[in-house]
């Protein structure tokens, strides 16, 4: 998984290496507002403080990508408003 920030925005790029086609959850603990968009192989099953996505990333190994709004106090201060 590859996380970039920019500005109030974060790309986040994950691919399945095992190429079993079987999805699989990703927990972010950043806070974030909202989906801006996504491939139709990710699902948002949470946002807020932390981040929850289902990835069904089929056999292909290819990469498969969302972006989400940042919470402006993660924006202020990257160290606050993480889950411990």
């Amino acid at each position: 998984m590859l996380v970039r920030v920019t500005g109030g925005t974060a790309t986040l790029c994950v691919s399945g290496p095992t190429r079993t086609g079987e999805s699989l959850e990703i927990f972010w603990d950043h806070p974030v507002r909202g989906p801006v968009r996504a491939d139709d192989t990710v699902e948002f099953l949470a946002t807020g403080p932390r981040l929850r996505l289902r990835v069904t990333p089929g056999q292909a190994g290819a990469t498969h990508r969302c972006e989400v709004t940042l919470h402006r106090t993660a924006l202020s201060d990257p160290d606050k408003g993480h889950a411990p």
